[in-house]
């Protein structure tokens, strides 16, 4: 049976997180987010998750399963997240 959720996948490091919105067998959308001095990671963070979770909305519907694969939901994830609900993904 077929999933007709699709998936973002979110990886972090110390100086980027990337995230991409997949179906089952292609990346619909992908971008990367370096950090930059100014604002904290968590912040930029965020701001990152609602300027992707536009992107997706644009491309496909609301609903969605987020994937943060081996990372604990907490700092940059969580606030990435938060960032992609407050821009209208429902997951």
């Amino acid at each position: 049976m077929k999933n007709n959720r699709l998936i973002i996948k979110v990886v972090k490091s110390n100086r980027a997180i990337n995230a991409q919105l997949v179906d089952l067998d292609r990346v619909l959308v992908g971008q990367r987010f370096v950090f930059s001095k100014g604002k904290t990671p968590v912040e930029q963070s965020k701001l990152f998750g609602e300027d992707f979770g536009k992107k997706v909305i644009k491309a496909t519907s609301s609903k969605i399963t987020f994937d943060r694969g081996r990372f604990l939901y907490h700092g940059k994830i969580k606030s990435f997240a938060e960032g992609l609900r407050s821009a209208g993904l429902d997951f």
